[in-house]
């Protein structure tokens, strides 16, 4: 009897199994990305004694991006939006002008702090951007 190998692949997504050579992948934060982020901080302050919250030093949400691309860059609209909805309203005020389909979505995760003038606190929200910056994410391989 040959022996079997049991390979498991955690699959967070469905672009994470790509079967060809032309693919695309895109990460993208999302509301559950928001609320990991403030549990790891909540683990990471608790774990050092301190009584803090990560609300209580950071504003960790999202800033949501939407492109559509007709033939020239000229012809290239993009913007940021705080909120869905805004987003949503903006998908739907362009859809006649681009044909109904743009051309990318995305979500970054976003974490400032909430007093700036407390410079470690700032430092602290680079190094939690940057750590998190998988989510930022838009890679394409041709």
């Amino acid at each position: 009897m040959a022996n079997l190998m049991k390979i498991i692949v955690p699959v967070h997504s469905f672009v994470d199994v790509i079967t060809n050579s032309s693919s695309e992948i895109f990460v993208s934060a999302t509301d559950s990305t928001v609320a990991a982020a403030k549990e790891i901080v909540n683990n990471v302050l608790s774990s050092g004694g301190s009584l803090a919250k990560c609300d209580d030093l950071f504003k960790v949400s999202l800033l949501y991006h939407v492109r559509y691309y007709d033939d020239g860059e000229e012809d290239t609209v993009e913007k940021e939006f705080d909120n869905e909805a805004d987003a949503a309203k903006f998908r739907s005020e362009n859809a006649d002008k681009f044909g109904g389909d743009y051309d990318a979505e995305w979500n970054d995760l976003v974490i400032e702090a909430i007093d700036p003038t407390n410079e470690d606190a700032k430092k602290a929200a680079e190094s939690l951007s940057s750590f998190f910056s998988t989510f930022n994410t838009w890679e394409k391989n041709n």
